[in-house]
């Protein structure tokens, strides 16, 4: 069985190591979704928002089972630090089997794409051709998401960057080529994300697989254990996806303006918000070995460190936040309009998505570290009612009132909303009662 080479600790340098190269990958995941923007903004203006609201449906059903294949490298990670190597591959195959069977839904919900959409009439035809191969092979994100983890939760991280890096890389090249030199449009980005998600599915299956990973017995009491852990993870992105879809459909309707502001709002935190689902998933992985040779104390250490990493974070992102805002307004201006009387609103959105990206930031760190304790039912229940009473229904509201008039009121409440959610979940943290539950686990 593949073993740990028991470099996992809590100094600086073994936390940069496992985070750095997951950091990178999810910054390559993020710019290729952004990437890929750009080329069907070229195309069209209609295909590119076909895209996108056809593309966040299809995250909606994906991510819940992304969220609960993740959550594999909690178990791998403390199987590697317990030394119990020969179970390493166990909550794997449990993995597999789920995504594999989800075709079963994601097929149906693809063939049926000109009924089963959210698609305005005038970007049906763009939103069904990019919606149809991405349903079809809905379920490759959670077998990727799976079979990362065996490597995720042993430290090996190096491996998952190279290959979900070549992957993007490749469907940026895919995507531009189908889409203009072959004239597929929305079918075209489609099925080069495809082709994509193919690849890094088979060189990863493939790695796992060159060891002696061939048990492939059905545990049922594994795959239990992962839902039970996973299950509130998945219905946090659920919920979570599926607000943003609602706030951008909301500014979208309540005036072009807005709806171009919230655009390239988005854009921004996409592109930003790399760091934070990477350092949550590298602190999952390290406190999880910890968890596994019972090393409690070191996870309080872990914590403080990620949380320097964080400051640091920041103020390296303020420097195109703050000092070059001109600039990296115009990188982010997709659609290539005219921004300029949007200048002074998108000025504030930036200010406020640094302060938002910060306290995200931690708040992921502090839940990856109940995560591979076993706790995520608290994380998602405090998440989600700050996040949709504070932030999403009140815009809705707004929109409701004809009183929603700048991006920077829903921004104001984003931050208002992750404040109150750190502040929870930091209590949850530092009165220990995740080692309750993860003395129960074990």
């Amino acid at each position: 069985m593949s073993s740990c080479d028991g470099s996992i600790d809590s100094s600086f340098r073994s936390i940069i190591k496992i985070s750095l190269p997951i950091i990178l990958s999810c910054l390559s995941t993020n710019l290729m979704y952004v990437v890929d923007r750009i080329i069907l903004a070229g195309y069209s203006v209609e295909a590119m928002y076909a895209a996108t609201v056809s593309g966040n449906f299809v995250a909606i059903l994906a991510w819940v089972l992304v969220g609960i294949a993740s959550t594999a490298e909690v178990f791998v990670g403390q199987f590697n630090g317990a030394k119990q190597f020969d179970k390493l591959e166990i909550p794997i195959w449990q993995m597999v089997y789920m995504s594999l069977a989800s075709a079963v839904v994601f097929f149906p919900i693809g063939y049926f794409s000109e009924y089963i959409n959210f698609l305005p009439d005038y970007a049906l035809d763009y939103g069904v051709a990019y919606q149809r191969p991405l349903c079809y092979f809905g379920f490759l994100p959670s077998l990727i998401a799976g079979l990362s983890a065996f490597f995720i939760g042993q430290g090996k991280t190096r491996i998952v960057t190279v290959v979900v890096i070549s992957g993007n890389v490749l469907n940026a090249f895919m995507s531009y080529y189908f889409v203009y030199y072959l004239n597929g449009g929305t079918s075209g980005a489609a099925t080069a994300t495809v082709i994509s998600e193919i690849v890094q599915a088979i060189v990863l299956a493939v790695m796992f697989l060159q060891g002696s990973n061939k048990n492939f017995s059905f545990n049922k009491k594994m795959l239990l254990n992962c839902i039970r852990i996973g299950w509130p993870v998945s219905i946090g992105h659920f919920f979570m996806i599926l607000a943003w879809y609602v706030i951008s459909t909301i500014t979208g309707y309540s005036s072009k303006k807005l709806g171009v502001t919230w655009g390239i709002a988005c854009n921004i935190y996409i592109i930003s918000s790399f760091f934070s689902e990477g350092a949550t998933k590298a602190t999952a992985a390290i406190v999880s070995n910890m968890i596994g040779r019972r090393d409690i104390g070191s996870v309080f250490v872990v914590f403080k460190k990620f949380m320097l990493l964080v400051i640091a974070f920041t103020l390296l992102l303020s420097i195109p936040m703050v000092f070059f805002p001109d600039m990296t307004l115009n990188l982010l201006n997709l659609v290539n309009s005219d921004i300029s009387d949007l200048r002074t609103e998108l000025l504030d959105v930036l200010k406020f998505s640094l302060g938002c990206l910060f306290i995200e930031s931690a708040v992921y760190i502090i839940g990856g570290v109940l995560m591979a304790g076993g706790d995520t039912k608290y994380t998602t229940i405090v998440s989600q009612v700050c996040f949709w009473g504070i932030v999403v229904i009140p815009t809705c509201i707004l929109h409701a009132l004809g009183k929603l008039t700048s991006v920077v009121e829903v921004y104001t409440a984003m931050t208002l909303s992750f404040t109150l959610i750190f502040i929870f979940i930091y209590r949850r943290f530092m009165t220990k009662k995740w080692i309750n539950k993860l003395n129960a686990l074990l």
